[in-house]
């Protein structure tokens, strides 16, 4: 049952923050990163201090914080 649940976690491939970072190649600090994080900008989950995310919801998160139109 445990493997199903993982199957289907949104989250599926997230990366710790600096290296979905430095994958997305977004001009953001991680400092940044990691306050939309905090804020629930980014769909992210946190294990001791370290944040995990997917570059693409970074990406996402960078196009709405700009004002472009995302698509679904």
């Amino acid at each position: 049952m445990l493997a199903a649940m993982h199957a289907t976690n949104r989250l599926d491939g997230a990366l710790p923050l600096h290296e979905a970072l430095k994958l997305s190649a977004l001009p953001i600090s991680r400092a940044t990163a990691a306050r939309w994080c905090r804020a629930g900008l980014v769909p992210s989950f946190r294990v001791g201090h370290r944040w995990y995310a997917r570059p693409v919801d970074l990406q996402s998160a960078l196009l709405v914080a700009v004002g472009a139109p995302v698509r679904p």
